[in-house]
């Protein structure tokens, strides 16, 4: 699923699409180079936690390389309800939606060409089903419950992991995930209320959902996600 960066060109097609990308957490950091991600992130600053700090700067990152659009042209900031956005300079439109998230050793930033788009990692957990019955539909907490119990901490995970991706979509985060929640099945694809998703499990485990209201198909940008280390993205794009 994992493939090496390379230079994206064109992404403002005219078919809406989603492209993922990830890196992994850097434990230890020279001084220096947590300064040079500080500067890379959007409102960073050296004593703010590492994942923050790479999840903002591949973030910046990501938006520049796709959008064409050099850092002075591009202001990023937090919006309604804590989802991250980014917008031009000089026309004040929306620069393409971006989602990011972390787990484990892993941080994910997932980018949208048109729409929104909202992107989950988790490590797998342990069937709960106390979350089960306060998260997801009937019809899922059945189809996990009935599974090998070999196969229910990695199924249970997938639909948690969708469940955030289709949340920050919106933006509304857990409050929105604990309104009636329509059902998502165990499928690697699929449709829940106005957002498609495709959900996959990464070579190291962990597991990744991507969910948007206009890319049909996220599974291809799951199949097609980068990795890029920290000097890719440290790396000036003037």
């Amino acid at each position: 699923m994992l493939r090496p960066a390379s230079r994206a060109t064109g992404y403002a097609a005219q078919e809406p699409r989603i492209s993922v990308w990830l890196t992994r957490l850097v434990t230890h950091i020279a001084p220096a180079e947590r300064a040079a991600l500080a500067r890379a992130a959007w409102n960073g600053t050296v004593d703010m936690n590492v994942d923050s700090l790479l999840g903002r700067a591949l973030a910046q990152r990501v938006v520049l390389e796709l959008s064409g659009l050099r850092p002075t042209q591009v202001r990023f900031a937090i919006g309604q309800n804590g989802k991250p956005h980014a917008v031009s300079r000089a026309t004040g439109e929306n620069a393409p939606c971006f989602s990011i998230t972390h787990a484990g050793r892993w941080i994910g930033v997932a980018v949208a060409s048109q729409g929104r788009v909202g992107v989950d990692l988790e490590p797998v957990a342990p069937f709960a089903p106390t979350v089960s019955a306060r998260v997801f539909a009937e019809s899922d907490r059945k189809a996990v419950g009935q599974l090998p119990e070999c196969e229910q901490d990695r199924a249970f995970t997938k639909l948690w992991t969708v469940a955030e991706a289709c949340a920050k979509v919106d933006g509304n985060g857990l409050p929105a995930m604990l309104r009636a929640p329509p059902p998502i099945g165990l499928s690697a694809t699929g449709k829940r209320a106005a957002h498609y998703w495709a959900v996959g499990v990464l070579s190291c485990g962990v597991v990744v959902a991507v969910a948007a209201d206009r890319v049909q198909d996220p599974a291809r940008s799951l199949a097609q996600a980068r990795v890029v280390d920290l000097g890719w993205i440290l790396k000036e794009r003037r």
